[in-house]
């Protein structure tokens, strides 16, 4: 067994001994991973720009309130 195979073997026995429900998230982050295709996914340009606003405005402690982040959950049906 290859080292990460040995480490993804631990991780899932980590796993199994979480509750039901977190082990659904797992399940499904899984899934979607997969589904994506085994490609690293690159960042458009716009997006990478986003991301690091987000990362700098994250640095300088500033943060979204929650009524953004519920819309953004409405927005995305998450």
């Amino acid at each position: 067994m290859n080292p990460i195979e040995k480490q993804l073997e631990q991780t899932l026995q980590l796993v199994r001994n979480w509750p039901p429900e977190r082990q659904e998230d797992a399940v499904q982050t899984l899934l979607a991973m997969h589904e994506s295709g085994t490609t690293v996914y690159r960042l458009s340009e716009d997006e990478r720009k986003t991301v690091e606003t987000g990362l700098t405005q994250a640095l300088r402690g500033e943060r979204v309130g929650d009524e953004v982040m519920d819309a953004f959950f409405k927005r995305h049906s998450l």
